[in-house]
């Protein structure tokens, strides 16, 4: 039963890095959160899901992304995005577009602030067979978060580009890092 358990154990540390070496030339790497589909890969398969939970994962965000635009300057952005239940989300918005995101996998909650930190919304987000919001348009200058509920939490979001990192703007009441003040603010809203 020891060596079972050793095999077994083996195999599971095992399976991420092999789902890795066989990702490798399916994918441009930006970044440990952020990776391109290679020229000419236009297609999302459950192996890329795969690697992106095991990368997401590994990185300090517990976060990473699969972008099916080929660049930060297309006018057309879509992602696959994992976060795991551990990510922080911090609350912030977008001064030039709005975005979209349908739910694949997992459930989170979306919370819609005021300019002054006040929780305005709170949508429940799911697959659609959880029967949850799997749908949602975050209009641009709305002030949002995610907290995520279960292991994973698989979406696609597409807005417009170009991608202006300081267009994602944090108001000042917004937490930099995880605070379990602020965490419990988001948990005890109904």
């Amino acid at each position: 039963i020891k060596n079972i358990n050793f095999l077994k154990k083996m195999v599971e540390n095992l399976f991420p890095f092999i789902v890795k070496i066989l990702s490798m030339d399916r994918f441009l790497k930006q970044s440990e959160e952020v990776y391109y589909l290679e020229k000419n890969k236009n297609n999302i398969t459950e192996q890329d899901i795969i690697f992106l939970k095991n990368q997401a994962k590994l990185n300090k965000s517990q976060k990473c992304r699969i972008c099916i635009h080929k660049n930060e300057n297309e006018l057309m952005q879509e992602m696959f995005i994992i976060h795991t239940n551990k990510c922080y989300v911090r609350p912030h918005f977008h001064s030039d577009k709005s975005e979209s995101i349908q739910v694949l996998e997992g459930e989170a909650d979306l919370f819609i602030f005021d300019n002054l930190g006040n929780i305005t919304d709170k949508i429940d987000l799911g697959c659609i067979s959880s029967k949850k919001t799997f749908f949602y348009k975050i209009d641009k200058n709305i002030i949002h978060t995610i907290i995520i509920k279960t292991d994973f939490f698989l979406f696609k979001e597409s807005t417009t580009g170009p991608f202006k990192k300081n267009m994602m703007i944090y108001p000042e009441w917004s937490p930099i890092n995880f605070e379990n003040k602020f965490n419990n603010y988001l948990m005890n809203f109904k």
